[in-house]
């Protein structure tokens, strides 16, 4: 997790976007029904606790960011003729 986190802080300083508002609303939308399911699932009265949009905003930002990012850099790949399927990548593995 630690590889995976520095790999994506990386990204984020080498591609910087800017990145459309409705999909970052959309992503803090998705995290704060996330969170309310979190906490119901642990047997909280969710109505009684305020979610505030603003809470999510960093988390939904990154998010959007690196999801444009590694679509465009997938998209590219796929271009090049570079293909990597889950399934292939699973057999090479051994776990097919």
């Amino acid at each position: 997790a630690k590889l995976k986190d520095q790999v994506m802080e990386a990204l984020l300083k080498a591609n910087p976007i800017a990145i459309p508002n409705a999909l970052v609303d959309m992503e803090i939308q998705r995290l704060m029904q996330a969170a309310r399911q979190d906490m119901e699932q642990r047997g909280m009265k969710v109505k009684d606790l305020p979610i505030q949009p603003e809470w999510f905003a960093d988390q939904a930002k990154r998010r959007v960011t690196l999801g444009l990012i590694l679509a465009e850099a997938a998209g590219t790949a796929r271009e090049m003729g570079v293909t990597v399927l889950a399934e292939r990548a699973a057999a090479l593995m051994g776990r097919g």
